[in-house]
C-alpha cells in the first residue's frame, strides 16, 4: 500500500521562520487534526519538496510547453551545487529566464526552508486550519502531497 504524505511549505521558498514559531505550528496541527506524527524540517537553505512517485509531468511557466525530467534534473543538479541560492533557468522551450520555483509541477513540488509534514492520517488542514496556521507563522503556505 502507497504511503501518504503532505507537506505543508511557504510560498516562497526563501523564507526562513524561527524555531519556536515552527514548533508553535506543529503543535497546533497535532490538536488539530489528532495526531503525533507531525514532524518539522528547518533548513538554512531551500531544498527540494517533491510529490514522491508522482514526480512525472511539468510545464515551463512562460510558455506551458513540457520540460524533459532530464534538463530539469540537470538544473536542479547546478542548483544545488549553490545550495539552492542560484535558482536563475534558461526554459529551452522558449529561450525565456525564469526560476525554479516557477516551473508547474502537474501534481505540485516546491523548494522550502521550513516544512511541516503530516504523515498517517486520513485527515487533511481544512481551510480554518490553514488559515490558523498562516497566522501563526506569517506567511502564505501550499500543500504537496506525496505519495511513496
Amino acid at each position: 500500500m502507497a504511503e501518504m504524505i503532505y507537506r505543508l511549505i511557504p510560498s516562497s521558498p526563501d523564507t526562513l521562520l524561527p524555531r519556536d514559531t515552527v514548533k508553535a505550528a506543529v503543535e497546533y496541527l497535532k490538536n488539530a487534526l489528532h495526531t503525533t506524527d507531525v514532524i518539522y524540517v528547518i533548513a538554512e537553505s531551500p531544498i527540494f519538496v517533491d510529490c514522491g512517485t508522482e514526480l512525472h509531468q511539468l510545464r515551463c511557466p512562460v510558455c506551458r510547453e513540457p520540460l524533459s525530467l532530464r534538463w530539469w534534473a540537470e538544473c536542479m543538479g547546478h542548483a544545488a551545487e549553490s545550495d539552492f541560492r542560484e535558482r536563475s533557468v534558461l526554459f529551452p522551450c522558449c529561450l525565456k529566464r525564469g526560476a525554479l520555483e516557477e516551473i508547474e509541477y502537474i501534481e505540485p513540488c516546491g523548494l522550502a526552508s521550513v516544512i511541516l509534514e503530516i504523515r498517517n492520517t486520513a485527515n487533511l488542514p481544512d481551510s480554518e486550519m490553514l488559515n490558523t496556521l498562516r497566522c501563526i507563522l506569517g506567511c502564505d503556505l501550499r500543500i504537496i502531497r506525496a505519495v511513496y
